[in-house]
Protein backbone atom coordinates (compact mmCIF):
# COMPACT_ATOMS: atom_id res chain seq x y z
CA UNK A 1 0.00 0.00 0.00
CA UNK A 2 1.35 2.96 -0.71
CA UNK A 3 2.85 5.76 1.59
CA UNK A 4 1.16 8.74 2.11
CA UNK A 5 4.03 11.41 2.55
CA UNK A 6 3.15 15.06 2.99
CA UNK A 7 5.63 17.58 1.87
CA UNK A 8 6.11 20.47 4.50
CA UNK A 9 7.32 23.57 2.31
CA UNK A 10 9.27 25.64 4.46
CA UNK A 11 8.74 29.40 3.95
CA UNK A 12 11.87 31.34 2.83
CA UNK A 13 12.04 34.15 5.75
CA UNK A 14 12.28 30.71 8.03
CA UNK A 15 15.72 30.02 5.79
CA UNK A 16 16.74 33.54 6.22
CA UNK A 17 16.29 33.73 9.84
CA UNK A 18 18.04 30.32 10.66
CA UNK A 19 20.80 31.38 13.28
CA UNK A 20 24.37 32.17 10.94
CA UNK A 21 22.85 33.20 7.69
CA UNK A 22 21.96 36.65 8.69
CA UNK A 23 25.45 37.07 10.33
CA UNK A 24 26.85 35.78 7.38
CA UNK A 25 25.34 38.32 5.02
CA UNK A 26 26.52 41.29 7.48
CA UNK A 27 29.88 40.07 7.39
CA UNK A 28 30.10 40.26 3.95
CA UNK A 29 28.31 43.16 2.92
CA UNK A 30 30.75 44.97 5.64
CA UNK A 31 33.70 42.88 3.77
CA UNK A 32 32.38 45.28 0.92
CA UNK A 33 31.91 48.43 2.47
CA UNK A 34 35.07 47.84 4.33
CA UNK A 35 37.01 46.90 1.19
CA UNK A 36 35.12 50.04 -0.84
CA UNK A 37 36.69 52.39 1.75
CA UNK A 38 40.47 50.61 1.79
CA UNK A 39 40.31 51.75 -1.82
CA UNK A 40 38.53 54.89 -1.98
CA UNK A 41 41.87 56.06 0.96
CA UNK A 42 44.87 54.02 -0.72
CA UNK A 43 43.57 55.86 -4.05
CA UNK A 44 43.46 59.22 -1.57
CA UNK A 45 46.96 58.15 -1.13
CA UNK A 46 48.60 57.28 -3.90
CA UNK A 47 47.26 60.79 -5.59
CA UNK A 48 48.63 62.13 -2.41
CA UNK A 49 52.05 60.80 -2.29
CA UNK A 50 52.23 61.32 -6.22
CA UNK A 51 51.40 65.11 -5.84
CA UNK A 52 53.94 65.37 -3.04
CA UNK A 53 56.27 63.89 -5.38
CA UNK A 54 55.99 66.21 -8.32
CA UNK A 55 55.86 69.37 -5.96
CA UNK A 56 58.94 67.90 -4.43
CA UNK A 57 60.50 67.64 -7.85
CA UNK A 58 59.58 70.54 -8.91
CA UNK A 59 60.80 72.76 -5.49
CA UNK A 60 63.94 71.02 -5.49
CA UNK A 61 64.94 71.23 -9.57
CA UNK A 62 67.88 72.75 -10.22
CA UNK A 63 67.91 76.20 -10.71
CA UNK A 64 70.21 79.26 -10.40
CA UNK A 65 70.93 81.12 -7.54
CA UNK A 66 71.21 84.66 -9.39
CA UNK A 67 67.05 84.81 -9.74
CA UNK A 68 66.24 88.61 -8.23
CA UNK A 69 64.94 87.42 -5.07
CA UNK A 70 68.46 85.10 -4.15
CA UNK A 71 70.02 88.75 -3.49
CA UNK A 72 68.69 89.04 -0.22
CA UNK A 73 71.25 86.35 0.28
CA UNK A 74 74.13 88.89 -0.21
CA UNK A 75 71.88 92.14 1.23
CA UNK A 76 71.31 89.60 4.73
CA UNK A 77 75.36 89.17 4.69
CA UNK A 78 75.70 93.14 4.15
CA UNK A 79 73.67 93.01 7.63
CA UNK A 80 75.93 90.97 9.28
CA UNK A 81 79.32 91.98 8.46
CA UNK A 82 79.03 95.95 7.60
CA UNK A 83 80.73 97.70 10.03
CA UNK A 84 79.17 100.78 12.23
CA UNK A 85 77.85 103.15 12.01
CA UNK A 86 75.18 102.26 9.00
CA UNK A 87 72.54 103.60 7.27
CA UNK A 88 69.72 100.95 6.65
CA UNK A 89 67.28 101.54 4.46
CA UNK A 90 64.24 99.57 4.43
CA UNK A 91 61.24 98.87 1.89
CA UNK A 92 61.03 97.12 -1.36
CA UNK A 93 61.60 97.44 -4.95
CA UNK A 94 61.24 101.14 -4.95
CA UNK A 95 64.51 101.40 -3.14
CA UNK A 96 66.33 98.85 -5.45
CA UNK A 97 65.45 100.80 -8.18
CA UNK A 98 65.59 104.03 -6.86
CA UNK A 99 68.69 104.50 -4.21
CA UNK A 100 72.45 105.68 -5.15
CA UNK A 101 74.09 104.42 -2.07
CA UNK A 102 77.40 105.41 -2.59
CA UNK A 103 76.31 108.84 -2.80
CA UNK A 104 74.27 108.89 0.17
CA UNK A 105 77.35 107.09 1.90
CA UNK A 106 79.62 110.09 0.77
CA UNK A 107 77.62 112.77 1.65
CA UNK A 108 76.63 111.49 5.57
CA UNK A 109 79.34 109.20 6.33
CA UNK A 110 77.60 106.52 7.23
CA UNK A 111 77.99 102.65 5.73
CA UNK A 112 74.45 102.47 3.77
CA UNK A 113 73.09 99.01 3.22
CA UNK A 114 70.08 98.92 0.65
CA UNK A 115 67.89 96.14 2.16
CA UNK A 116 64.79 96.96 -0.88
CA UNK A 117 64.01 93.96 -2.77
CA UNK A 118 60.77 93.27 -3.36
CA UNK A 119 56.84 94.85 -2.40
CA UNK A 120 55.25 91.69 -2.35
CA UNK A 121 57.26 90.47 0.87
CA UNK A 122 54.66 93.00 2.82
CA UNK A 123 56.61 95.69 5.28
CA UNK A 124 55.93 93.00 7.98
CA UNK A 125 58.61 91.12 6.93
CA UNK A 126 60.72 93.82 5.81
CA UNK A 127 60.85 94.99 9.38
CA UNK A 128 61.39 91.79 10.94
CA UNK A 129 64.30 90.87 9.09
CA UNK A 130 66.18 93.57 9.98
CA UNK A 131 65.07 94.21 13.39
CA UNK A 132 67.81 91.57 14.72
CA UNK A 133 70.53 93.22 13.16
CA UNK A 134 70.21 96.55 14.71
CA UNK A 135 72.63 98.13 16.83
CA UNK A 136 73.28 101.44 18.66
CA UNK A 137 73.97 104.37 16.49
CA UNK A 138 72.80 102.78 13.41
CA UNK A 139 69.97 105.11 11.41
CA UNK A 140 66.97 103.01 9.77
CA UNK A 141 64.90 104.69 6.86
CA UNK A 142 62.22 103.22 5.94
CA UNK A 143 60.16 103.59 2.38
CA UNK A 144 56.85 101.54 2.25
CA UNK A 145 55.06 101.12 -0.88
CA UNK A 146 51.83 102.39 -1.06
CA UNK A 147 50.37 99.01 -1.48
CA UNK A 148 51.79 97.99 2.62
CA UNK A 149 49.28 100.65 3.42
CA UNK A 150 45.98 98.92 1.88
CA UNK A 151 46.33 94.81 2.13
CA UNK A 152 49.62 94.04 1.62
CA UNK A 153 51.20 94.83 4.73
CA UNK A 154 51.88 91.21 5.73
CA UNK A 155 52.83 89.74 2.52
CA UNK A 156 51.57 87.20 -0.72
CA UNK A 157 53.33 84.29 -2.07
CA UNK A 158 56.33 86.04 -2.83
CA UNK A 159 57.13 84.76 0.75
CA UNK A 160 57.04 80.94 -0.22
CA UNK A 161 59.05 82.08 -3.36
CA UNK A 162 61.92 83.67 -1.26
CA UNK A 163 62.16 80.65 1.08
CA UNK A 164 63.30 78.21 -1.61
CA UNK A 165 66.31 80.67 -2.24
CA UNK A 166 66.67 82.19 1.54
CA UNK A 167 64.61 79.16 3.95
CA UNK A 168 66.19 81.45 6.80
CA UNK A 169 63.59 83.93 6.00
CA UNK A 170 61.12 81.84 7.70
CA UNK A 171 62.35 82.74 11.21
CA UNK A 172 61.59 86.30 10.50
CA UNK A 173 57.69 85.97 9.86
CA UNK A 174 55.51 86.40 13.12
CA UNK A 175 51.61 86.54 11.62
CA UNK A 176 49.43 84.00 10.91
CA UNK A 177 48.72 86.24 7.71
CA UNK A 178 52.07 85.30 6.35
CA UNK A 179 52.46 82.05 7.29
CA UNK A 180 49.19 81.59 5.22
CA UNK A 181 50.52 83.04 1.99
CA UNK A 182 52.62 79.97 2.20
CA UNK A 183 50.24 77.78 0.84
CA UNK A 184 49.49 79.54 -2.61
CA UNK A 185 50.00 77.57 -5.32
CA UNK A 186 51.71 80.42 -7.78
CA UNK A 187 54.95 79.67 -6.83
CA UNK A 188 54.91 75.77 -8.24
CA UNK A 189 53.09 76.98 -10.95
CA UNK A 190 56.27 79.66 -11.57
CA UNK A 191 58.41 76.94 -11.34
CA UNK A 192 57.34 74.00 -13.27
CA UNK A 193 56.48 77.07 -16.08
CA UNK A 194 60.22 77.82 -15.95
CA UNK A 195 61.60 74.42 -15.67
CA UNK A 196 59.05 73.47 -19.05
CA UNK A 197 60.58 76.15 -20.84
CA UNK A 198 64.38 74.87 -20.02
CA UNK A 199 64.30 71.39 -20.26
CA UNK A 200 61.70 70.70 -22.75
CA UNK A 201 61.13 73.63 -25.34
CA UNK A 202 64.96 74.09 -24.61
CA UNK A 203 64.31 78.22 -24.77
CA UNK A 204 67.24 79.98 -22.63
CA UNK A 205 64.84 82.21 -21.08
CA UNK A 206 67.76 83.90 -18.76
CA UNK A 207 69.70 85.29 -21.99
CA UNK A 208 66.28 87.74 -22.16
CA UNK A 209 66.31 91.25 -21.51
CA UNK A 210 64.64 91.26 -18.24
CA UNK A 211 66.24 88.27 -16.59
CA UNK A 212 69.58 90.20 -17.55
CA UNK A 213 68.31 92.95 -14.96
CA UNK A 214 66.18 91.25 -12.43
CA UNK A 215 69.16 89.17 -11.76
CA UNK A 216 71.11 88.96 -8.51
CA UNK A 217 74.24 89.95 -10.07
CA UNK A 218 72.97 92.95 -11.28
CA UNK A 219 72.84 94.60 -7.66
CA UNK A 220 76.06 96.42 -6.48
CA UNK A 221 78.12 95.89 -3.06
CA UNK A 222 75.62 98.50 -0.99
CA UNK A 223 72.18 96.28 -2.65
CA UNK A 224 71.01 98.91 -5.68
CA UNK A 225 70.18 97.27 -8.21
CA UNK A 226 71.84 98.97 -11.54
CA UNK A 227 71.56 96.40 -14.05
CA UNK A 228 69.02 98.07 -15.63
CA UNK A 229 70.59 101.72 -15.96
CA UNK A 230 71.52 102.29 -19.52
CA UNK A 231 68.71 100.80 -20.82
CA UNK A 232 65.86 102.37 -22.43
CA UNK A 233 62.47 102.70 -20.67
CA UNK A 234 59.51 100.15 -20.94
CA UNK A 235 55.95 101.45 -21.61
CA UNK A 236 53.75 100.33 -19.01
CA UNK A 237 50.93 100.83 -17.06
CA UNK A 238 50.44 104.09 -15.17
CA UNK A 239 46.69 103.84 -13.59
CA UNK A 240 46.73 101.57 -11.17
CA UNK A 241 48.57 102.10 -7.81
CA UNK A 242 47.10 100.03 -5.21
CA UNK A 243 45.93 96.16 -5.22
CA UNK A 244 42.41 96.10 -6.43
CA UNK A 245 42.41 100.02 -6.74
CA UNK A 246 41.28 99.91 -2.97
CA UNK A 247 42.46 102.55 -1.18
CA UNK A 248 41.14 101.29 2.43
CA UNK A 249 43.54 101.77 4.70
CA UNK A 250 44.67 99.05 6.97
CA UNK A 251 45.42 100.25 10.81
CA UNK A 252 47.30 97.76 11.40
CA UNK A 253 50.05 98.97 9.41
CA UNK A 254 50.93 101.85 12.17
CA UNK A 255 51.26 99.19 15.13
CA UNK A 256 53.44 97.72 12.99
CA UNK A 257 55.58 101.04 12.69
CA UNK A 258 55.12 101.87 16.07
CA UNK A 259 56.17 98.22 17.67
CA UNK A 260 59.68 98.67 15.35
CA UNK A 261 59.48 102.17 16.60
CA UNK A 262 60.11 101.11 20.11
CA UNK A 263 62.73 98.55 19.37
CA UNK A 264 64.23 101.00 17.53
CA UNK A 265 64.66 103.21 20.52
CA UNK A 266 65.83 100.57 22.81
CA UNK A 267 68.54 99.71 20.21
CA UNK A 268 69.43 103.53 20.14
CA UNK A 269 68.45 103.72 16.89
CA UNK A 270 67.52 106.88 14.55
CA UNK A 271 64.08 105.81 12.36
CA UNK A 272 62.57 108.25 9.73
CA UNK A 273 60.29 107.48 7.13
CA UNK A 274 60.49 108.90 3.71
CA UNK A 275 57.58 107.86 1.12
CA UNK A 276 58.41 106.20 -2.77
CA UNK A 277 58.64 108.40 -5.69
CA UNK A 278 55.94 107.29 -8.20
CA UNK A 279 55.05 109.25 -11.23
CA UNK A 280 53.45 112.22 -10.79
CA UNK A 281 50.78 111.57 -12.79
CA UNK A 282 49.96 108.11 -10.46
CA UNK A 283 50.24 111.18 -7.53
CA UNK A 284 47.79 113.24 -9.21
CA UNK A 285 45.20 110.47 -9.81
CA UNK A 286 45.65 109.19 -5.98
CA UNK A 287 46.01 112.51 -3.94
CA UNK A 288 43.49 112.10 -1.71
CA UNK A 289 44.33 108.78 -0.67
CA UNK A 290 48.10 109.20 -0.35
CA UNK A 291 47.77 112.67 1.21
CA UNK A 292 45.34 110.66 4.00
CA UNK A 293 48.26 108.33 3.95
CA UNK A 294 50.85 110.71 4.63
CA UNK A 295 48.86 112.32 7.65
CA UNK A 296 48.03 108.99 9.36
CA UNK A 297 51.41 107.86 9.07
CA UNK A 298 52.92 111.27 10.71
CA UNK A 299 50.19 111.59 13.50
CA UNK A 300 50.35 107.22 14.34
CA UNK A 301 53.59 105.56 13.62
CA UNK A 302 55.71 107.86 16.14
CA UNK A 303 58.69 108.27 13.21
CA UNK A 304 59.50 110.98 11.74
CA UNK A 305 58.28 111.89 8.29
CA UNK A 306 60.61 113.26 6.04
CA UNK A 307 58.56 114.20 2.69
CA UNK A 308 55.46 113.55 1.25
CA UNK A 309 54.01 111.62 -1.25
CA UNK A 310 53.18 115.13 -3.60
CA UNK A 311 56.50 116.22 -3.06
CA UNK A 312 58.58 113.23 -4.12
CA UNK A 313 56.77 112.29 -7.07
CA UNK A 314 58.36 112.76 -10.68
CA UNK A 315 57.70 112.80 -14.55
CA UNK A 316 57.67 109.54 -16.39
CA UNK A 317 60.52 110.20 -17.83
CA UNK A 318 62.68 109.34 -14.91
CA UNK A 319 60.55 105.65 -14.60
CA UNK A 320 62.11 102.35 -15.73
CA UNK A 321 59.28 99.80 -16.10
CA UNK A 322 56.56 100.94 -13.74
CA UNK A 323 55.57 103.96 -11.54
CA UNK A 324 58.13 102.61 -8.67
CA UNK A 325 61.24 102.20 -10.73
CA UNK A 326 63.29 104.45 -11.43
CA UNK A 327 65.90 104.53 -14.53
CA UNK A 328 69.56 106.16 -13.80
CA UNK A 329 68.23 109.72 -14.29
CA UNK A 330 64.97 109.16 -11.82
CA UNK A 331 67.74 107.33 -9.67
CA UNK A 332 69.71 110.20 -8.88
CA UNK A 333 66.70 112.66 -8.49
CA UNK A 334 65.41 110.83 -6.26
CA UNK A 335 68.68 110.35 -4.07
CA UNK A 336 69.41 113.92 -3.67
CA UNK A 337 65.98 115.06 -2.89
CA UNK A 338 66.19 112.43 -0.15
CA UNK A 339 69.90 113.41 0.96
CA UNK A 340 68.06 117.04 1.18
CA UNK A 341 65.63 115.74 3.12
CA UNK A 342 67.78 113.94 5.65
CA UNK A 343 70.24 116.80 6.00
CA UNK A 344 68.31 118.82 8.58
CA UNK A 345 68.09 115.87 10.98
CA UNK A 346 70.97 113.95 10.61
CA UNK A 347 74.39 115.17 11.20
CA UNK A 348 77.41 113.33 8.98
CA UNK A 349 79.37 111.33 10.41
Amino acid sequence: MAENINIVETPASAVIDQPGVVEREQVTERAKIDSGVMKFFTNVLLLGVTTAIILLGIWFAPNTQLTYVAALIDKHRLLDTTPSPRMIFIGGSNLAFGLDSGLVQQTFGYHVINMGLEHDLGLRYMLGEVKSSLRPGDVAVISPEYGHFVGNLNGDFSLLELLYYYPQALKYFDSPSQYRALLSPVPFQRRAKGLFVAYVLRQDYQAEEIYKIYNRDSFNQYGDLIGHIGWPSKIFPTDQLFPKNSAQIDPEIFQVLRDFKKLADQRGVKVFISFPCVADTVVTKYKSALRDMYYRTKAESNITVLDSPDLCALPLDNYYDNVYHLNGKGRENRTEYLIKTLSPVLQPK
